[in-house]
């Protein structure tokens, strides 16, 4: 078969169904990935699946395609229509995803370690268990993806949209979080600790959550629950948390003396910092019908943050 004839044939199929990449039955593996990178202009050594390597599949269009469990490191994929696709247990280590359309995308167990998928939509998408330490994800959408147990150790997800997305028990040690928009995502048992999560607009669902040593400057929390949270040595420098659920947690090594408290709800299982719990308990009155229950009051008159502006 010409290899021209084969690749018009490839990207045709890549346009109607997810056996693109299936190789025939009774024919090697091997064979097919000859076949395959023949058709593509380059070669690559059979490694026990599909090796796409530096400029990726060009005008392919990927949409419902069936890549599961094939070898995709380094591959570039930047900007491709990838909604849908099966990804389930590939390897995209350094992959380049940029802007790529993975929306609905099965990336269940997935390896993306130091792939780049800046600006990339993963609305919807399944990457439960996936692996994405270190990875890229500025300005990308994840909305109401399922992030359960997602490893994203370090990974920067500068201005991310994550309402309601799913990252219960996600590790996110040491992400970068800057302005990340967690609307109704569930946060339930996420590990943030150390996370830089400043200006960040994180959901409500935070029972268990660690965060301890994170940096929460001028993050909005405003009636997140945090019970039984971690948040010791966290970073509190204009931090709103206003009417959250503090019951049980942990606050020991802070400071939160510039933090908007007013209207949070905290239990006599609550750990302030050191030295404070004589001025919670005076700046809080306790809950009518509810025993060891407190609510602090807000301050009578709210303090002024003035901005300085340069005169001309």
């Amino acid at each position: 078969m010409a290899a021209d004839s084969f690749a018009s044939r490839l990207v045709q199929a890549l346009g109607r169904t997810s056996r693109a990449f299936t190789p025939l039955a009774r024919e090697p593996s091997g064979s097919f990935a000859s076949r395959l990178f023949a058709a593509l202009g380059r070669s690559s050594k059979d490694r026990g699946g599909v090796r796409i390597t530096r400029s990726g599949l060009t005008d392919a269009d990927l949409r419902e395609a069936d890549l599961a469990r094939q070898n995709l490191d380094d591959v570039n994929l930047a900007d491709r229509q990838m909604d849908r696709a099966n990804l389930r247990g590939a390897t995209l280590r350094r992959a380049h995803l940029e802007r790529a359309n993975l929306t609905g995308a099965d990336l269940r167990g997935a390896d993306l370690r130091g792939a780049g998928l800046g600006r990339a939509v993963l609305t919807g998408a399944d990457l439960e268990g996936a692996n994405l330490t270190d990875t890229t994800l500025r300005y990308t959408t994840l909305s109401t993806a399922n992030l359960r147990h997602t490893r994203l150790a370090g990974a920067d997800l500068h201005e991310a949209e994550l309402d309601g997305a799913d990252l219960t028990e996600a590790d996110l040690r040491g992400a970068r979080l800057g302005r990340a928009r967690f609307g109704a995502a569930i946060l339930t048992g996420v590990n943030l600790s150390r996370a830089y999560l400043v200006e960040a607009q994180l959901g409500h669902a935070l029972e268990r959550a660690n965060l301890s040593e994170a940096d929460l400057s001028q993050a909005w929390l405003a009636a997140a629950n945090l019970r039984a949270a971690d948040l010791r040595g966290a970073r509190f420098d204009r931090t709103d948390l206003s009417e959250t659920d503090l019951s049980g947690a942990d606050l020991s090594g802070t400071d939160v003396s510039r933090a908007n408290l007013a209207n949070a709800r905290w239990t006599l299982a609550t750990t302030w910092p050191h030295g404070t719990r004589a001025e919670m308990l005076a700046r809080s009155d306790e809950v009518q019908g509810q025993p060891g229950v407190f609510r602090v009051r807000p301050p009578a008159h709210p303090p002024v943050e003035v901005h300085e502006h340069v005169l001309t």
